[in-house]
């Protein structure tokens, strides 16, 4: 700029302070007034502009510029320009923002209404309702459990003598074969049954979340990123589901990884979740294909009913303790206890099954169906000197009269 600057400006320096500004906005761009105020030493940080901007505004409010002022510098005049300039992009910026804003209410308002027609009366759909047996085989509806995933999470094989190994290209593996290995065992292990479709039941800690200071230096990645990466997957797997079986149904409560904030919340407890979050995205999804349906909770438990079994389902954070010699079953079974009590006080319908997570360890004793993890073994467990078990998921088939028959674990190593 200032190699041609008398050519392109002869009579510079006999204009006017608005003179000057007018001419240099007409003939030189932003970026040849930006390089001309740092060729010449001039601070054009945001610091820098703040301070003029204030030293402006000083002027404008003690009326018109001096006579000193009109002779300034062409540096101070730059400067002045460069700050008009840097406040009209943060006007236009606070406009543009405003108008998206108002974009993204109006998806957000679409997509709220969308998932509650998803959601709404398609909670029990009619193919889980008992019917006669068709020819010689026998009726059956399988469930394979979903929880405690903790996608990008990251588990460092050395720090627990190489037991086990997790980050996204693991959990990508091990995911898909928690879908393959289903249809692996209803077709090849527990074949015979004339199989109405699938329930998957998905029990939270999709993610590890950042509620413990470790979790949040050594994730792989942001919560945001997570989410995009993995709900596709997941709803890829439906899919699959869906053209092995017919039909499929979701039932979905949060964990306690997935929640954004430190401390667990009892108000607003489950859309303050990334589970509930990436449970509305997988709706949205299948919100065209009647045969996947969905039921996204809004409280911490939900029941769904397969023939004549009931089940309800929930995370099981509920449930504190396990450090006797029962371990986990005390405060599983306690739970269950309390629950059934609640319910019966509430004049509500009660459960066969209680369906839960969060434990890490496969249990099926009694009326309750703990799942083991995807996750698998990780530093926490080893730390506290937990049973080691290897990653797996909940598969079993519920008959019409006999409730909960066959079950085996879902191996996705």
């Amino acid at each position: 700029m200032r190699n041609d600057w008398d050519k392109r400006i002869p009579n510079l320096d006999n204009k006017t302070p608005r003179e000057f500004i007018d001419t240099v906005y007409d003939i030189f761009t932003d970026g040849e007034i930006v390089t001309e105020l740092e060729l010449v030493g001039f601070d054009t940080s945001a610091n820098a502009v703040r301070k003029q901007r204030v030293k402006l505004k000083h002027l404008k409010s003690n009326g018109s510029p001096s006579s000193a002022d009109e002779s300034s510098s062409t540096k101070d005049l730059l400067l002045k320009l460069e700050v008009y300039r840097r406040e009209i992009k943060v006007l236009r910026g606070r406009i543009r923002d405003q108008v998206d804003s108002d974009i993204v209410i109006k998806k957000e308002v679409s997509f709220v209404e969308t998932l509650r027609t998803v959601t709404r009366d398609r909670i029990n759909p009619k193919w889980l309702i008992p019917n006669k047996p068709v020819g010689d085989k026998k009726q059956a509806i399988i469930t394979a459990q979903l929880s405690d995933t903790h996608f990008d999470e990251y588990v460092n094989p050395a720090e627990i003598e190489d037991w086990n190994a997790y980050d996204r290209y693991i959990a990508e593996k091990r995911l898909s074969k928690f879908f393959t290995n289903t249809v692996k065992l209803a077709r090849e292990y527990m074949s015979g049954f004339d199989y109405r479709g699938i329930v998957m039941p998905i029990t939270g800690d999709l993610l590890s979340g950042n509620i413990h200071e470790e979790l949040n230096e050594t994730n792989l990645y942001h919560m945001n990123d997570s989410i995009i990466h993995w709900y596709p997957l997941i709803a890829k797997g439906i899919d699959y589901f869906a053209s092995e079986f017919g039909s499929v149904h979701v039932p979905c409560v949060v964990g306690n990884h997935g929640r954004n904030s430190k401390k667990p919340r009892m108000k607003g407890r489950v859309k303050s979740n990334y589970d509930w979050l990436i449970y509305a995205l997988l709706a949205n999804e299948f919100k065209d294909n009647s045969n996947v349906t969905f039921d996204v909770s809004e409280s911490s438990d939900v029941a769904f009913k397969i023939f004549n079994t009931t089940y309800r389902m929930t995370h099981g954070d509920q449930f504190r303790g396990g450090s006797g010699i029962a371990g986990a079953l005390s405060p599983i079974l306690l739970g269950e206890a309390r629950k059934r009590k609640r319910n019966r006080s509430a004049g509500v319908d009660n459960f066969d099954y209680l369906v839960i997570g969060h434990w890490h360890q496969r249990i099926m004793v009694k009326n309750v169906i703990v799942n083991g993890s995807l996750v698998g073994y990780n530093e926490y467990a080893y730390n506290m000197n937990f049973e080691y078990e290897p990653p797996m998921q909940n598969f079993w088939i519920t008959d019409p009269t006999r409730g909960v028959t066959l079950s085996a674990p879902i191996f996705v190593e």
